[in-house]
């Protein structure tokens, strides 16, 4: 099972409801200027909160007007479901569906696989069982097969950094690591961003500073930026039950008034409105 597992009953007749409000084939290009139209998230460390970030942006630029694919390509832990308000079952399709079947796939089946989301995103979930190594070549491939049907592809990655998310990240434009204000995971986040700039196939990468207690922290944000010798790019206050409480009630923090709805806000904007580099992926 997994990623391997049997995929033909994703070219069954769509669910239905499957294709309500869903305009996906050949984006026209509406996002001139470079801007970066597929980001990935990973989180430095447990509870860095790239979920979190990865649903808010997909949902705030969903309700801007953009065609957004969220792709939960987390094999071992994935959450963005839940952030994203969308129920799992038996049957629905997930990434490990769609991955074995990409060479010879059609528009339609790849619309077919992703569920709607409240917030108007598309979904392709994490698989909910245990899952097999990625095959080769499937995360570049993903992202290849997606990018001609969306305005915006957002990937929650994957914990560890394997062949498969290198993959996923040599194929992005922007790579966005949440970092906490503390030396734990810091050694891993210069670590992660070594792997990725020294590929040199990533346009941009972006810090997040997450679960800010201002002067409370243990590492101030000059202390994250002299280490990672990359400029933060934004920094969110820790409200942890507020982020529990709106995950629960299927709401998104960005459209608070608050301290971190204010923030994320401005992450999104940030990271989307990057320009990011015009070097060929390889």
């Amino acid at each position: 099972m997994g990623i391997f597992r049997d995929s033909s009953r994703i070219s069954l007749p769509e669910r239905p409801g499957a294709r309500q409000n869903s305009s996906i084939g050949p984006r026209p290009d509406s996002h001139a200027g470079n801007t970066a139209r597929s980001v990935l998230f990973h989180g430095c460390g447990g509870g860095a909160g790239a979920t979190f970030l990865a649903a808010e942006s997909a949902a705030m630029l969903s309700a801007s007007g953009r065609m957004v694919a969220a792709v939960d390509a987390d094999r071992s832990s994935g959450g963005l479901h839940y952030r994203l308000d969308v129920p799992l079952t038996r049957d629905t399709f997930t990434i490990s569906d769609l991955v074995p079947i990409l060479e010879d796939t059609t528009d339609h089946v790849i619309d077919n696989a992703f569920s709607n989301s409240p917030c108007g995103a598309r979904l392709l979930p994490a698989s909910m069982e245990p899952s097999k190594a990625a095959p080769p070549g499937c995360g570049r491939a993903l992202l290849q097969a997606l990018l001609p049907l969306f305005d915006t592809v957002i990937v929650d990655a994957p914990g560890a950094p394997d062949s498969y998310f290198l993959e996923l990240v040599d194929s992005s434009d922007m790579a966005v690591l949440v970092v906490l204000p503390e030396l734990q995971g810091l050694g891993r986040a210069r670590r992660m961003l070594d792997m990725i700039l020294s590929r040199g196939n990533v346009g941009n990468v972006a810090i997040v500073v997450n679960r800010s207690l201002g002067a409370g922290d243990s590492l101030s944000v000059s202390d994250i930026e002299e280490f990672l010798k990359l400029p933060v790019t934004a920094i969110l206050p820790e409200d942890m039950e507020r982020c529990r409480r709106a995950g629960d009630e299927g709401r998104f923090v960005y459209r608070e008034g608050t301290a971190l709805g204010q923030g994320v806000r401005q992450m999104v904007r940030s990271v989307f409105s990057s320009t990011v580099s015009t070097a060929a992926k390889t």
